[in-house]
Parts: C-alpha cells; sequence; structure tokens
C-alpha cells in the first residue's frame, strides 16, 4: 500500500520525555499519542483551547525513524497533527493498562533527540 503522505523525521510531544508523557491514557484510545511537526504547529493547534502552548512549557523531540511497531498517522482535522498508533490495533489496551513500563513507551523514550527537555520560546 503506497503512503499518502512523508512522514516527518521529528516530531514533537508536550512533556518531559518520562513514562507519563510518552504514552496513551484511556481518553487517548481512539486517538493515539498526539505530536506535533513543530512548535509553530503546537501552538497554531492548541490556541484558545484549555491546554494552549505557553512560553517555557517543556516538550521532548522523536526521532521517527527510531519508532517500530507504530503507525504516524496525520490528522485530517488539525495541520501539523501526528497521531501514534500501535501497528497492531489490540496492543492498544495493553498500553493503556501498562503505561509506564509497556515496551512502546520505552521505544518512544530511546527515540528522544539530544537535549532531552526543550522549551517553548
Amino acid at each position: 500500500m503506497k503512503k499518502l503522505y512523508a512522514t516527518p523525521a521529528e516530531l514533537l510531544r508536550r512533556g518531559t520525555g518520562g513514562p507519563a508523557s510518552l504514552r496513551p491514557a484511556e481518553k487517548d484510545r481512539a486517538t493515539g499519542v498526539s505530536c506535533f511537526e513543530s512548535e509553530a504547529a503546537a501552538r497554531k493547534a492548541l490556541a484558545g483551547t484549555p491546554s494552549p502552548v505557553g512560553t517555557g512549557q517543556r516538550y521532548v523531540v522523536l526521532d521517527t525513524s527510531k519508532l517500530r511497531d507504530v503507525v504516524l498517522l496525520p490528522d485530517p482535522a488539525i495541520e501539523g497533527h501526528w497521531l501514534i498508533f500501535p501497528a497492531d490495533p489490540a496492543e492498544m489496551s495493553g498500553w493503556i493498562s501498562d503505561r509506564p513500563t509497556h515496551r512502546l513507551t520505552t521505544m518512544l523514550q530511546a527515540a528522544i533527540i539530544e537535549p532531552k527537555v526543550r522549551t517553548f520560546g
């Protein structure tokens, strides 16, 4: 099957890169782990929401070439927003219930590019 989109080389995820910030919660079952192509995309997408991006908030950058056993999908509703799902949809329940130690959480942590934690300017 041919992709109709190019996966970015890097994606950013708000948080510190700890297990709690790199896993899905129950509310993310249908939407996956949320990431953005850039600071500008995150700011634009989250402006006017209950959780806007503020100066000094932390994020990590993920090297997408190091992501295995997941599917990266562009969010058709939000420009620059990407969603990360397990390649095997049946694995989502395990990832949600075993969030801090699940192999996919560990894999996302290993994909973090140095410097590990960055801040929105």
